[in-house]
């Protein structure tokens, strides 16, 4: 019953990640050929908004994602520890990817590139390290 449950999770968190990719994908570079512009004009800025707050969401992917798993393994009591710790330092890892990212991504200038630059290297740094050692 607990692997279905989280495998139940974990299809729906695909399903949701699939869901945000397209509907960006929609929202950023075919704006006015899905929409007529009549339509795009009157929904525009509750198009916006909803962009706006599907920001946050990519953190829920990994909160569903690392807590289906938990949960499996809190009922099979398999390699709990290990899983738990590995699954704490990966959610961190994507929470401060996703955060400082977009927040050197909005102050990307010409007078701070080199901060921008160190922050991506860094994430790539730990990326690589991680997979390496999963």
């Amino acid at each position: 019953m607990a692997a279905f449950i989280s495998l139940s999770l974990l299809v729906c968190t695909c399903i949701f990640i699939y869901s945000y990719i397209l509907l960006i994908h929609l929202l950023c570079y075919y704006p006015t050929f899905y929409f007529p512009k009549i339509v795009w004009g009157k929904i525009a800025n509750i198009l916006i908004l909803l962009k706006f707050t599907l920001k946050i969401f990519p953190n829920l992917f990994i909160i569903f994602s690392y807590f289906s798993v938990l949960f499996s393994l809190l009922v099979h009591n398999f390699f709990f520890f290990f899983f738990f710790f590995f699954g704490t330092a990966y959610f961190f890892y994507a929470m401060y990817t996703y955060i400082i990212y977009n927040y050197m991504h909005s102050l990307s200038t010409k007078k701070n590139v080199f901060i921008y630059k160190i922050h991506i290297q860094w994430i790539k740094m730990l990326n690589i390290y991680l997979c390496q050692n999963s």
